[in-house]
């Protein structure tokens, strides 16, 4: 089987480089002279985890595609293709191994099928919220999602397999993916079944569930399913990113690892079972930013939580044992 390429290529330094010159100031800490405001001594620089940029003359910072976005006026979409074509390295080499792609690549987007699949998913998340699925809202609930957080996310529910929209979707709780405010997937969550979960076809998981929230600089918690990541969002964003690929065994693509180009820190927290311990070894194999959780009580987050587990505190601990400090 042939081996999905590696992402190599330029630092987010030499990309300031090609477009600045050479640093005035080397040393161990490169500085620039910040084209974003009359700099007459050098103040631009990058970070030591060399994965975003600052200005300490006007405090602008960002992260590869922030930069390509201040400094050429392109789209978010512009920037990351850009990115793309070039091949823009954004974790070190680990000793172990660096970070590929996996099987998982970005497809082309569909607008009409994102448009079907928009109506589709506000219909869905009213009938969740007007009482039509109480059985679906209590089984959430009891998950130790709120409401609001269901609403903002547009968690819903299907009450029957149909065609909707011009999509077939099967019974159950949908869970809606969105990059740049855009529809790309519906995954259901079945009430019945071996395979607990469906994606509706047409769906394309690109990139992270939540993916859109990440702060550059900031820490990232990677789950292992959507409903983990709602809770540890409703528990812990003011503390991480937090984020998800959907599944143990998926991996980045390269949406997702831009996605993730500004974390100085990944946290691992997958389920205690054989196909979470070898999603978490395929982040720790991938770079030497990742720190494994294991999850305090029970085999995911939702379990911990269940069993009287403070998400929030045990988020900070762990932070702490990752010896983590805010740039």
């Amino acid at each position: 089987m042939t081996q999905p390429p590696a992402v190599t290529g330029p630092t987010l330094a030499n990309l300031i480089a090609a477009d600045l010159g050479q640093p005035p100031k080397r040393g161990r800490q490169p500085f620039w002279p910040c084209p974003f405001h009359d700099d007459r001594a050098p103040s631009l620089t990058i970070t030591p985890d060399q994965q975003h940029w600052k200005c300490f003359g006007c405090g602008r910072s960002g992260d590869a595609i922030a930069w390509l976005m201040e400094r050429q006026g392109c789209s978010f979409k512009d920037a990351v293709a850009q990115l793309g074509n070039q091949s823009l390295s954004p974790f070190p080499r680990s000793p172990k191994t660096h970070l590929t792609l996996g099987r998982r690549v970005d497809r082309e987007f569909d607008p009409d099928w994102s448009r079907r699949a928009e109506t589709l998913i506000g219909e869905c998340a009213k009938a969740l919220s007007d009482g039509t699925a109480k059985r679906a809202r209590v089984w959430l609930i009891n998950r130790g999602l709120r409401p609001e957080t269901l609403s903002r996310w547009q968690i819903g529910y299907n009450p029957q397999d149909a065609t909707r929209h011009g999509l077939w979707i099967e019974r159950g709780i949908t869970i809606p993916w969105f990059l740049q405010r855009e529809v790309t997937a519906i995954n259901v969550r079945r009430p019945s079944g071996d395979d607990k979960y469906r994606l509706v076809k047409g769906s394309s998981r690109r990139g992270l569930y939540l993916g859109q929230e990440i702060v550059p600089g900031r820490p990232t918690l990677l789950l292992e399913g959507e409903f983990d990541a709602l809770l540890a969002w409703q528990a812990g964003r003011d503390l991480v990113n937090v984020a998800t690929l959907g599944s143990a065994t998926a991996r980045p693509d390269r949406t997702a690892i831009l996605q993730l180009i500004t974390s100085p820190l990944i946290l691992v927290a997958y389920d205690a079972d054989p196909a979470g311990k070898a999603g978490a070894e395929f982040w720790r194999g991938a770079t030497a930013r990742v720190h494994r959780l294991p999850i305090p009580s029970g085999n995911d987050i939702t379990e911990f939580h269940q069993r009287g587990g403070d998400i929030s505190r045990w988020i900070r601990a762990q932070l702490r044992l990752a010896g983590y400090r805010p740039v």
